[in-house]
């Protein structure tokens, strides 16, 4: 049987299995997920054979991970009739960019306040988005961009790729002359909100 300190030289990240309960207690930077114990930071997993416990020696993110409550800033990669997928760059107010980004995703039935019935009239794929995170579960963060002044903040044409300038309640495009719709931060096009 091992005794003493053993040090895993592989990284795990938020969510990675490392061990079950009945093996190890989870410590510092893991959790415990229906039995498993899961990471809750990036680091080098260090098991105690003797204490039985796990815990995170270095860490390699200095910066807090996003968490509910945290307005962040975000690019919409897919989009389907009532769901939204979004690549999480930072939190709004902090210097950090995550790299690689985390995942985010943006229903339908989170947006209570904005009328529309398909999501594909509130974003679209490559839209720059202000939003806020409400929940974390399953590894994936639950967003919304019902409130004041979350929502599209940067868009381009579908068509020539030029950026969209906001008129009134529409986003237009000068080259092509097409129109689009949105849910528009009033924030659009001012970047000092990231």
């Amino acid at each position: 049987m091992v005794s003493g300190v053993v040090r895993r030289e592989e990284i795990v990240v938020p969510g990675d299995r490392v061990a079950v309960v009945e093996e190890f207690e989870p410590k510092y930077g893991f959790y415990e997920d229906l039995g498993i114990v899961r990471s809750s930071m990036v680091g080098y997993p260090v098991f105690d054979m003797d204490k039985r416990i796990v815990y995170i020696e270095k860490t390699l993110c200095r910066y807090p991970l996003p968490k509910p409550g945290d307005n962040v800033y975000c690019l919409v990669y897919e989009v389907s009739d009532r769901i939204a997928f979004a690549h999480i760059l930072k939190v709004v107010g902090r210097s950090k960019v995550f790299q690689p980004p985390f995942t985010g995703i943006l229903h339908i039935s989170r947006l209570k306040k904005i009328k529309a019935d398909n999501m594909r009239d509130i974003v679209k794929p490559g839209d720059n988005i202000y939003a806020s995170i409400v929940s974390y579960c399953n590894n994936v963060y639950h967003l919304t961009i019902s409130g004041p002044g979350f929502g599209v903040i940067l868009a381009r044409c579908p068509y020539c790729g030029s950026i969209l300038e906001r008129k009134e309640q529409s986003l237009v495009c000068v080259r092509c002359n097409v129109t689009e719709q949105r849910r528009i931060s009033k924030y659009y096009g001012n970047f000092k909100v990231v």
